[in-house]
C-alpha cells in the first residue's frame, strides 16, 4: 500500500510577503497541490496537511478551523462516492483561500455502499454553509468539488 500522501508541492508567489489584498488581490500568493488514495485513512492526512500548510502561510488559526473542515467533508466525499485517486488543490490569494478536492481514475466498484440517512448526507450542506461558494462538476473521468473561504481572521 502506498502511503496517504504521495505528492505535495507548496510555493510562494509574486505576492508573497505584501499585506493580503495590497495592489492586486487576485494574484496568487501561495498554492499548494498534492494527491492521494481516495481512502478513509487519506481524510486524516488531508486535514493535518491542510492545516500545517495553512498555518505555515500564516493563516489565524480560526480560519485554519473552518477550512480543515471543508477539506474533511470533500475527501470525505471522494473517498466515500468518488473514484480511486484524488487530489486537493489549495491557493492562497489576498483574504480568500481556494481549495479543489479532485477524485480521478478508475471507477471502485461497490464504493457508495448505504450509509443510515443520520450518518450521511450533510458534507455539502456543511461546505455550502462555510463557504463563499460551492461548485461540484461531474464530469466522465470523476469529479471536482471548489470551494472558495474567505478569511475572516487577519492574517499575521
Amino acid at each position: 500500500m502506498r502511503p496517504p500522501v504521495h505528492a505535495a508541492t507548496s510555493t510562494d508567489g509574486p505576492q508573497a510577503g505584501k499585506q493580503p489584498g495590497a495592489d492586486t488581490p487576485w494574484a496568487f500568493q501561495r498554492q499548494a497541490h498534492w494527491e492521494m488514495p481516495a481512502q478513509p485513512q487519506s481524510v486524516p492526512a488531508a486535514r493535518r496537511c491542510t492545516a500545517l500548510l495553512l498555518s505555515s502561510w500564516g493563516v489565524a488559526p480560526e480560519d485554519v478551523e473552518q477550512i480543515v473542515l471543508l477539506v474533511s467533508e470533500l475527501t470525505t466525499n471522494s473517498t466515500l462516492h468518488g473514484r480511486r485517486d484524488m487530489s486537493v488543490d489549495l491557493s492562497l490569494a489576498g483574504s480568500h483561500v481556494d481549495l479543489t478536492v479532485s477524485d480521478y481514475g478508475p471507477v471502485v466498484h461497490g464504493r457508495a455502499e448505504k450509509l443510515p440517512p443520520d450518518e450521511c448526507g450533510r458534507g455539502l450542506e456543511i461546505v455550502s454553509a462555510l463557504a463563499d461558494g460551492l461548485h461540484v462538476q461531474r464530469h466522465r473521468t470523476g469529479t471536482n468539488a471548489w470551494a472558495s473561504y474567505r478569511l475572516l481572521a487577519v492574517q499575521r
